[in-house]
């Protein structure tokens, strides 16, 4: 069986044209990512991407 994981990203750029962006570590690594993450059931696209 196969399936596949729906996920969200934004770009926030506020009004100096700064974006934001997010720092995670993983595994012993950092790396940088915009915004988001994955829906959790039954939430729409634009409710998850406010979430995160």
């Amino acid at each position: 069986m196969s399936y596949f994981n729906v996920r969200v990203y934004g770009v926030l750029i506020n009004h100096d044209n700064q974006v934001l962006i997010s720092d995670e570590q993983s595994g012993g690594r950092t790396f940088s990512k915009f915004p988001g993450g994955g829906l959790e059931l039954g939430e729409g696209l634009i409710d998850a991407l406010k979430r995160e």
